[in-house]
């Protein structure tokens, strides 16, 4: 059953996820993660992060959340993820959101497109928060997988090009 969720912080402080979710991630076979970015610093820092409980080949939860890493969005990055300066405050910070979600999908293999750029910012937001990252039992990326399927140096192996080229909406 899919799972709309909804988070609060608790009035103590902390982040809760729904605990429909926390009780799909244990019985998930896989999660699919994407993260949307500042686009710039050294690394880019996290603005939102959505997972996607995967079990028997259907959508059992979902979780989207914006943060707020006190960093300026670029203008380029917005451009591309839409997400502006306004639509970040009053958000929790990447920590916050991070803790119950990595607990929750630690252990699942993950997907993605171009995962390790994900992965990469998940784990540096997490050690700015003094947690420990993703380091998943297994990983899929489509990225890989569209340079497998449509080779050649000219090819585009964005995620709109992919999805175009299998004829995705």
């Amino acid at each position: 059953m899919l799972t709309s969720i909804i988070q609060t912080p608790n009035d103590d402080g902390p982040y809760c996820l729904d605990p429909g979710f926390v009780a799909a991630a244990k019985t998930a076979d896989c999660a699919v993660i994407d993260t949307e970015t500042t686009g710039s610093g050294k690394p880019p820092r996290l603005l939102d992060i959505g997972v996607v409980l995967i079990e028997n080949a259907r959508v059992t939860a979902t979780f989207s959340q914006l943060v707020n890493p006190e960093v300026s969005n670029t203008f380029g990055a917005a451009a591309i993820n839409h997400i502006t300066q306004d639509m970040l405050v009053g958000q929790p910070s990447p920590g916050q959101v991070l803790a119950p979600v990595l607990d929750a999908i630690r252990s699942l293999p993950l997907m993605g497109h171009n995962l390790s750029y994900d992965i990469g910012i998940i784990n540096n937001e997490a050690g700015l928060a003094g947690l420990s990252g993703l380091r998943p039992p297994r990983t899929v990326d489509t990225m890989d997988l569209s340079k497998v399927m449509f080779p050649g140096d000219k090819v585009s192996h964005t995620l709109e090009s992919l999805l175009d080229r299998l004829g995705v909406e």
